[in-house]
């Protein structure tokens, strides 16, 4: 049963009887799209105006090319050429010039006649001429994109230039009285604009990459063509008898007819406006030598006839006028080009705002102003806080959007002769220059502050996206642009430790710190490198038995000159930058071979829990421990991730999709620091995770407030189905009360210190491996100096 185009889309559309109107219409139409039907279309055309004004073996040949054309058409149509506008192809283009020049005999007519007067071929074939000059066109405009003025330009003015020697030369003789100059005008005309036509075919012709041979032939059919009318025009401006003339520029027309026919049917015509290979150099001496030859041929016409006493003609008039029209234009052009490659070179494409090179320049010549005058230069640095997780939540193109808006608020805090930039992805700096004092700058970042508070809808959520804003000042904070960033970089880090969402202005404390940043983070770099990183092992028992059931895997640093390093040393440096991410790996691999190795020896019931820091999620976090796992052979359920509480609510999405696949394959995982959090009630039903962690300031402190958070915490995670675990137990109070409250494990000092995992196996396999107390050698908790202990305060993430 047949269905029509538009019902197999989707669409209900009554059928039609055939032979209808709108049937008809439709065919007609869809027949009309074909680029192969409009060349019929346009050879019918010709075919009948050509039986209308007369047949000649010229036109009739050209008739025969027409239809070669179409079939060339037909048998060369690629991919590239439209269905919706035929007639903005090449080929069909091509078509309907010669289609033009075939009913005017090639516009050779009034010398075929031998008529004194215009004859109206030689107007019709001059109609011809748009449509070849727009399908060259279109075909460099594929080809190279953006040097179609170019070739036009220089095909122009080398036609112009032409045109104008031969008028001139015309004009200089008796010649001149022996035709009417509205008989001898029209062929110099047809000859220049062969001559233009020749010039873009064979800048096609040189374009580098595989040669075309359409381009070929059809720079042939070109030549064929001049030299036609260059006979043409001789017969006509001259007195002088040219044997055989009209029968040579009828050959060179027909000539012509053929060639243009073989590159329509040439398979190389599939490869018309294929883009070009290689590109070609913008600038060559021939382009020059077109160039100087085309713009200097005017003047010295002029010159010429001036030298002479002879009065310049209209029609050399017209064509200096031309040329210098043309010259004009192309100037425009390359002045546009040029101011819009220089704004891009100097400004950032998505928010139109300066970028680092432009803003530099700025702050080079504001400093030097305010060197003499004695003033104040203002420089902040502000950092989108968690642009990540939006372009991560929202997508790429929501967080462009971010961008575009946090620049266009920038920018109106700004007076007129202040600057913004963006630097780099999220990172923006803004230029204050001729400021009275310190206090100046201040209000520009509180007023940035409050402008940004606005909140701004992506993907149908308004949000609002905050910033972190460092703030430098010359002569105080840096002399040159590169210190005056850095110092409002490095007070811009200082905002986002200090809860981010403010600003922070330079000191000389922010410099140090900043240097021994840097130094910690090389020298760590280094330490993976040189395997240095160990780990740790502290207990961790059950609440009830006060056996061992697994281990925390805590990092340590053995520096070859700073000795055991504890993680407060380097892990807040690390977490900075992609380091952590290597370390985490790091300490989950070394983990996981371990508690394998100890699961071989007969301690299969341990388990070993391993922190993981925010950043680590942004890395496919679950294809590494399924990668991990498989490689050490442990069993999932054996290993345990702590993430803080903070570091889950900052990117909870990914955060939870993550925690699904590792649960998905039997990893658990645990909220470190409960309690710390701002928000752990609301997003703890939204995260697949299998236990908490009570952070150690409730159990160290255990005031009335901390005993009753810890028993609601408890209380709360057993209804939820989790397990709860409580760090930083000291003393044998703290131990009953957790205990009493029905806490599962239990971690801390009044157990074991960390320890190396050889200490740890002798611990596990040694005699009192069924329950721990708190070793001889080691001194009661209260009697332990507080630097020989673990910080009492943890670190965000620590590893």
């Amino acid at each position: 049963m047949h269905r029509d185009r538009a019902a197999i889309d989707g669409e209900a559309v009554a059928p039609q009887p055939p032979g209808s109107g709108t049937d008809q219409r439709g065919w007609l139409r869809g027949h009309l799209s074909d680029p192969a039907a409009a060349v019929a279309l346009v050879g019918g055309a010709v075919l009948i105006l050509t039986a209308a004004v007369g047949f000649s073996p010229v036109r009739a040949f050209g008739v025969v090319m027409l239809a070669a054309f179409a079939i060339g058409t037909r048998l060369r149509r690629s991919d590239t050429m439209t269905r919706r506008s035929p007639f903005g192809e090449p080929l069909v283009l091509l078509a309907v010039g010669v289609g033009a020049l075939v009913l005017t005999q090639g516009g050779v007519g009034p010398m075929v006649h031998q008529a004194s007067r215009l004859e109206w071929q030689t107007m019709a074939a001059l109609a011809g001429y748009p449509f070849m000059a727009q399908a060259l066109l279109t075909v460099v405009r594929r080809r190279v994109p953006g040097r179609e003025v170019d070739v036009l330009v220089q095909a122009a003015l080398v036609g112009f230039a032409v045109g104008l020697l031969l008028w001139a030369f015309v004009d200089g003789t008796s010649i001149a009285h022996s035709q009417p100059a509205v008989v001898v005008l029209p062929h110099i005309i047809l000859v220049s604009l062969d001559v233009m036509l020749e010039v873009m075919a064979l800048r096609l012709i040189f374009l580098p990459g595989e040669g075309v041979a359409t381009y070929r032939l059809i720079a042939i059919a070109l030549f064929y063509l001049t030299v036609g009318h260059l006979v043409s025009a001789a017969g006509v401006i001259s007195d002088v008898r040219i044997p055989h003339a009209a029968l040579v520029a009828l050959a060179a027309c027909s000539l012509s007819f053929l060639f243009f026919g073989l590159a329509s049917l040439h398979p190389s015509a599939a490869l018309l406006t294929e883009p070009s290979i290689v590109e070609p150099r913008p600038l060559s001496g021939g382009h020059v030598a077109l160039l100087m030859a085309g713009m200097l041929m005017a003047p010295v016409v002029v010159a010429s006839a001036a030298l002479h006493h002879r009065a310049v003609a209209v029609a050399t008039a017209v064509e200096v006028g031309l040329v210098a029209s043309v010259l004009v234009a192309y100037m425009v052009v390359l002045l546009f080009e040029r101011a819009v490659t220089e704004h891009r070179v100097h400004h950032d494409d998505l928010t139109g705002l300066a970028n680092r090179t432009l803003v530099f320049d700025r702050i080079n010549r504001a400093v030097a102003h305010a060197r003499r005058n004695h003033s104040v230069v203002g420089v902040l640095f502000v950092d989108v806080d968690h642009f990540k997780d939006i372009n991560d939540t929202f997508g790429h193109a929501a967080g462009d959007i971010v961008i575009r808006t946090v620049a266009e608020r920038l920018e109106a805090c700004l007076r007129e002769e202040d600057s913004a930039a963006r630097l780099a992805g999220d990172e923006f700096a803004l230029l204050l220059p001729h400021l009275s004092g310190p206090d100046d700058v201040v209000i520009v970042a509180e007023r940035v502050m409050k402008a940004l508070k606005e909140p701004m809808t992506i993907a149908e959520v308004r949000i609002v996206a905050t910033v972190s804003i460092g703030i430098a000042l010359y002569p105080l904070d840096g002399a040159t642009p590169e210190e005056l960033v850095a110092s409002a970089d490095a007070a811009m880090y200082r905002a986002k430790e200090a809860g981010r969402n403010t600003y922070q202005i330079y000191s000389a404390e922010l410099a140090t710190r900043a240097h021994d940043r840097l130094a910690i983070e090389t020298a760590l770099y280094a330490g993976i490198e040189r395997d240095e990183l160990v780990l740790h092992y502290q207990p961790i028992v059950d609440g009830r038995t006060g056996q061992i059931v697994g281990a925390e895997a805590l990092v340590r640093w053995e520096h070859p000159e700073s000795g055991l390093l504890l993680p407060g040393h380097f892990v807040p440096v690390a977490e900075q930058s992609d380091l952590v991410v290597a370390m985490g790996e790091y300490v989950l691999t070394a983990a996981c071979e371990q508690l394998a190795e100890w699961h071989h020896r007969g301690m299969e019931h341990l388990s070993v829990s391993v922190n993981v820091s925010a950043r680590q999620f942004r890395y496919a976090l679950a294809s590494f421990v399924a990668s991990t796992l498989r490689l050490s052979g442990l069993d999932p359920g054996s290993l345990i991730l702590e993430l803080t509480e903070s570091a889950a609510v900052d990117n909870l999405k990914l955060v939870a999709a993550t925690f699904d696949e590792l649960h998905d394959m039997g990893v658990r995982s645990v909220i470190d620091d409960f309690g710390t959090g701002y928000s752990g009630l609301r997003y703890l039903g939204q995260l697949p995770v299998d236990g908490l962690k009570i952070d150690q300031s409730f159990v160290q402190g255990m005031s009335v407030t901390d005993a009753s958070i810890i028993a609601a915490t408890i209380a709360m995670a057993h209804s939820l189905g989790l397990t709860v675990v409580a760090e930083g137990i000291e003393t044998e109070k703290q131990r009953q009360f957790l205990s009493s409250q029905g806490c599962d494990r239990m971690q801390g000092y009044f157990f074991a210190a960390p320890m190396p995992a050889a200490e740890f196996e002798a611990l596990i396999f040694g005699p009192s491996a069924s329950a721990v107390t708190p070793p001889p050698a080691i001194p009661p908790p209260e009697a332990i100096p507080l630097a020989a202990t673990e910080p009492a305060v943890r670190h965000p993430a620590p590893i």
